[in-house]
């Protein structure tokens, strides 16, 4: 990355995954398209060129990306429905910087190193800083599901999703069988999931939502699904000895991690770095 089309006019940096990036494939190589790589992230270079803004509805992703058009001198920034990937703006003078991390944006010397305020309250408050503020003044955060189009010295960010349940809907049917709707949809979930051309492996706390994605990542893998937990040296709080036995239950390839409070107190520092 970046990636460039063939003409050279359109150009993507690109963080995340596109879960549906092979069907996308599939059509857009009906209407003519030709793909040059396996990725994913050809598919976004493609689908701007068909479908323009529309292309974000048709996602299924955790995504941060940005677009450069140069026929129409356009730039697109645009962020996944829930937020999954971070994509941290700053504007000064006609220009934007964006970035992924804010570390990125703060080694470029024009930009001021300075602390929000009011955003330090909101912090104190809720123990984050609530979008599109952060803890920096004069960086901000694209929100989740919504994209940025940039263009004359100029952002306008428009929102393309918003969550489903929002609100009540009586008006909609509840299915005949709704524990298994649900679970044909989260077995669905997982199995998108898994497309990756990279190993990939899974948290396990022994809990019910984590053992599920385990055991729904088994019936779909055809080696051993790999699986992490970290616990506590002090017993009564550790949950290891549960998610051993769903291990054993699926036969995962299961790697522990005790944490000691001296581990805390020497990772501390490098823990609040990558938190930004």
């Amino acid at each position: 990355q970046p990636m460039h089309d063939a003409r050279g006019r359109v150009s993507v940096v690109f963080n995340g995954e596109i879960y549906n990036f092979r069907e996308l494939r599939r059509e857009l190589e009906g209407l003519g398209c030709r793909f040059r790589t396996s990725s994913d992230t050809e598919v976004l270079l493609h689908g701007w060129s068909a479908w323009g803004e529309r292309l974000l509805q048709r996602l299924r992703g955790m995504f941060a990306f940005a677009i450069w058009d140069a026929d129409s001198e356009r730039l697109l920034l645009a962020r996944d429905p829930f937020g999954e990937k971070p994509l941290f703006l700053q504007q000064r003078d006609g220009r934007l910087l964006f970035a992924s991390e804010i570390k990125a944006l703060l080694a470029a010397p024009e930009v001021p190193v300075a602390i929000d305020r009011r955003a330090v309250w909101s912090y104190l408050l809720y123990r984050y800083v609530p979008g599109p503020d952060t803890l920096f003044a004069g960086i901000r955060k694209l929100p989740p599901g919504s994209y940025g189009i940039w263009a004359d010295g100029r952002l306008a960010v428009t929102r393309y999703f918003r969550p489903y349940d929002l609100g009540a809907r009586p008006e909609v049917p509840l299915p005949v069988d709704p524990v298994g709707s649900f679970l044909r949809q989260l077995e669905t979930a997982v199995e998108l999931r898994m497309v990756s051309d990279v190993p990939y492996g899974a948290f396990l706390s022994g809990g019910i939502d984590s053992s599920a994605v385990v055991a729904l990542m088994s019936r779909h893998s055809p080696h051993p699904v790999v699986t992490f937990s970290v616990g506590f040296a002090e017993r009564q709080y550790s949950e290891l000895d549960r998610a051993r036995a769903i291990a054993r239950e699926f036969h995962t390839e299961h790697h522990e991690l005790p944490i000691h409070a001296e581990d805390l107190m020497a990772e501390l520092p490098g823990l609040v770095a990558y938190r930004d």
